[in-house]
């Protein structure tokens, strides 16, 4: 029998802080933080069967099956840490029913969804300011709508299963980090 391990989901579109915020939850909480876009990067440097599965879908622009996605993430929660912080996961409903039946095979909970919820305008805003920064030629605006739009399109369903189960924190993600982050500690008994 494993130990209880807990898990914390933080989501938002691109452009939310939603990493910045999961990362800043994931050291206060001692709780391990897992992106699934980290983990496919590290992936893609190894040379085995699994990266070279994921490594074919990438190269022909595709997503990754759930499946996969699933085979790789689920590995890192047979470690010893009681919680984690995930970011990018689940995606859509298929991956939440998925995870939520993983979990109960194990007896593990979870405990909170954060949405850190920012406007389109803004998204659009602080990505055209990353792709300029970061020399991103490929994320033009018209790129980075339809991101945004497909992302709002998978999200939506999410957040109202996520009320259903009663772990839904939608949080304002157009103010300061430390304001931010101030209002998601607050649901475990101590601000920033």
């Amino acid at each position: 029998m494993s130990s209880i391990k807990t898990f914390i989901l933080v989501l938002g579109p691109q452009g939310s802080g939603k990493s910045t915020q999961a990362k800043l939850l994931a050291e206060y909480l001692d709780y391990k933080y897992v992106s699934t876009g980290d983990l496919f990067r590290e992936k893609l440097k190894e040379n085995d069967s699994l990266s070279q599965e994921i490594k074919s879908f990438v190269d022909n622009g595709k997503l990754v099956p759930d499946d996969i996605v699933e085979k790789m993430l689920f590995l890192h929660f047979d470690d010893e840490s009681a919680g984690y912080i995930l970011d990018g996961y689940p995606r859509n409903l298929n991956q939440l029913n998925h995870f939520v039946s993983f979990l109960d095979e194990k007896s593990w909970v979870l405990l909170k969804a954060f949405f850190v919820n920012v406007g389109e305008p803004e998204c659009v805003k602080r990505l055209n300011l990353r792709a300029s920064i970061e020399k991103r030629a490929d994320e033009t605006e018209s790129v980075i709508r339809e991101r945004l739009r497909l992302y709002h399109e998978e999200t939506s369903p999410l957040l109202e299963e996520y009320t259903k189960l009663g772990i839904l924190k939608t949080i304002d993600g157009e103010r300061s980090i430390e304001e931010i982050q101030s209002d998601i500690r607050s649901f475990f008994g101590n601000p920033f």
